[in-house]
């Protein structure tokens, strides 16, 4: 995890700021009035030690940075939407910013909460997207990236997306808000129901957490909360497996209330590209720099074709590239904005496969469009349980 520091001047400050999320539009002036308050931050070559009060607020009665601002009002720290058991926030009082931690367990403060005036202080991407183990639970400031946004703009995001009438058919409006299952085929072997519950609640916003504890009788009991509202409950003799069990027990319920996003292929090809589709029959008049550079020509001719066309196969290399040829299409992709992977089939040989972007709610779109499935991806409507028989009724229609 990166060290927390202090910027010193604002030429630290703009220099820190990740360009993909500075502020837009309206929001100049808070980035410059930002600055200027940096720019008057005390010199001080270590962080501050902590204070009493800092020292109080905190879970462990331990403090790990603070930052000097002449700035006034409440603020709130930015957090991974698929935050766990605990909410980091940032108050401004007396021209400082002091990071406190809730306990864990405890609910996440309501955006509604918040005044009108709050702003969100966003981290970069990877910072933003890190999330934090319970062994370090100790807030740091991200060494760049940092961001001063409105509350309304760090949510927009979410609030097209809901309000997007290509995908009110398929984003349902249930008691755990507004979700999609996500069944991806790339989720780890151990907890595998753990992780589609944590893709699920973070690709759609939404917060999640677990808790585990013991009774008095001995019983462990585990329940998982979708959206601060109770999903499931399971109960075990001892604590292993119990998450995995309930996170199961929680997706099969969502299952039957929200359309199921399932990934039936991770890639899928038009067909294998191979050396003689990019013009290398071996040529014996040639030297190995020219062959090259018939190589990169056919290479770059192809991948542009498949960037610039709208095509939902992915290009598929046969084994018999070489690692060289492997990193120059890498390269090639990359300059595109394209995905590179290599795989192994079952010979353990190595192939590369090169495909866009994927964008969830795109796909999504294409699906309702065209039925619903293709080659790769499928939408699975929810699938409500059936109706519970009493005994006696069943005795009736035998």
């Amino acid at each position: 995890m990166m060290e927390a520091k202090v910027l010193k001047s604002a030429t630290d400050l703009t220099s820190e700021i990740s360009p993909s999320i500075q502020p837009k539009g309206g929001n100049e002036s808070i980035s410059t009035e930002l600055a200027i308050d940096m720019a008057l931050a005390e010199d001080q070559n270590t962080l501050p030690e902590s204070s009493g009060d800092a020292k109080n607020n905190s879970r462990k009665g331990k403090y790990r940075s603070k930052m000097y601002f002449r700035r006034s009002g409440r603020f709130q720290r930015s957090k991974p939407p698929y935050h766990q058991n605990r909410w980091d926030s940032v108050k401004v009082s007396n021209a400082k910013i002091d990071f406190t931690e809730d306990t864990f367990g405890t609910n996440p403060t309501p955006e509604d909460e918040l005044a009108d005036d709050s702003f969100v202080i966003e981290a970069s991407v990877i910072d933003y997207h890190t999330r934090r183990s319970r062994r370090d639970p100790y807030p740091t400031i991200p060494d760049k990236g940092l961001s001063i946004l409105p509350r309304s703009r760090a949510l927009l995001e979410k609030k097209n997306r809901e309000s997007d009438s290509a995908l009110a058919s398929v984003l349902n409006d249930g008691p755990y808000g507004k979700l999609l299952v996500l069944e991806y085929l790339h989720v780890v072997e151990k907890n595998p129901f753990i992780q589609v519950f944590h893709n699920t609640m973070m690709t759609c916003d939404l917060a999640r957490w677990f808790q585990v504890f013991q009774r008095t009788g001995g019983t462990w009991v585990c329940k998982v909360f979708a959206n601060k509202e109770l999903l499931a409950t399971t109960e075990g003799e001892t604590p292993e497996g119990l998450k995995e069990a309930t996170a199961k027990e929680g997706i099969h319920k969502l299952q039957q209330i929200y359309y199921t996003f399932k990934v039936k292929k991770e890639f899928w090809p038009e067909k294998t590209v191979s050396l003689k589709d990019l013009s290398l029959v071996p040529n014996r008049s040639e030297d190995m720099e020219q062959t090259n550079t018939r190589f990169v020509e056919a290479a770059r001719k192809l991948i542009e074709n498949f960037s610039n066309t709208d095509t939902s196969y992915d290009l598929v290399f046969s084994v018999e590239l070489s690692a060289h040829q492997r990193d120059l299409l890498e390269h090639l992709a990359q300059n595109h904005n394209l995905m590179t992977k290599v795989h192994e089939n079952e010979s353990k040989d190595k192939f590369l496969v090169i495909s866009k972007r994927f964008s969830l709610w795109d796909e999504v779109k294409k699906l309702v469009a065209s039925g619903g499935a293709n080659e790769k991806y499928e939408l699975i409507p929810p699938t409500p349980p059936e109706p519970e028989v009493d005994e006696k009724e069943q005795e009736i229609a035998s």
